[in-house]
């Protein structure tokens, strides 16, 4: 085969390769995303105080499913109890799932019962070799709007919880069931 022809099978090749993506971004797009409800629980410890207990439900949701893979972010919403600092605050935020790099992030803001803003950070490194308490603990960071450490948490997601978890999971089509409240990327 001579040059001019290699080139012209090759330019063939590309066209059709990339009528395929196009194609399957475009089928993407039209995938519903999905939701599911999580429970953490644990203690936080604000500065050199005692430990106090801490729980938090959320509800996550991607509309579409293209839009997660683009980002691996899940916007988030719930209630924060802290003991002593917040009552089932409503809390909005983002979390980041993201396979490829072993990490999920959890990043969300609450009002305290002063009417302070805080926010509570966390991020989750999945390791196979140690896979159920990677995937079931949480150290995270509280912290003030401002980001001045108020203190540490750690939570966990109780394996008890992992068949109704499951079973949360559900399709979200086109919107999301709550206002989520930005935060940026990490």
């Amino acid at each position: 085969m001579n040059t001019p022809a290699m080139l012209a099978r090759l330019q063939s090749v590309v066209a059709v390769g990339t009528q395929a993506v196009s194609t399957l971004v475009a089928r993407l797009e039209t995938l519903p995303g999905f939701g599911f409800r999580e429970t953490m629980a644990g203690s936080i410890r604000l500065g050199d105080g005692p430990e106090r207990r801490v729980v938090f439900h959320l509800r996550a949701a991607v509309p579409h499913l293209a839009e997660y893979l683009r980002d691996g972010r899940t916007a988030i919403d719930g209630e924060i109890f802290i003991e002593g600092l917040a009552q089932d605050a409503p809390l909005h935020g983002s979390l980041w799932i993201w396979p490829h790099r072993s990490i999920i992030r959890y990043e969300f803001s609450f009002t305290a019962s002063d009417g302070r803003e805080l926010v509570l950070a966390g991020q989750k490194n999945v390791r196979l070799l140690d896979f159920r308490r990677t995937m079931t603990t949480l150290p995270a960071e509280l912290r003030t709007a401002s980001g001045e450490p108020l203190g540490q948490a750690l939570v966990y997601f109780a394996l008890a919880d992992l068949p109704s978890f499951v079973r949360s999971f559900h399709p979200v089509h086109g919107e999301l069931p709550f206002s989520p409240y930005p935060l940026p990327n990490p």
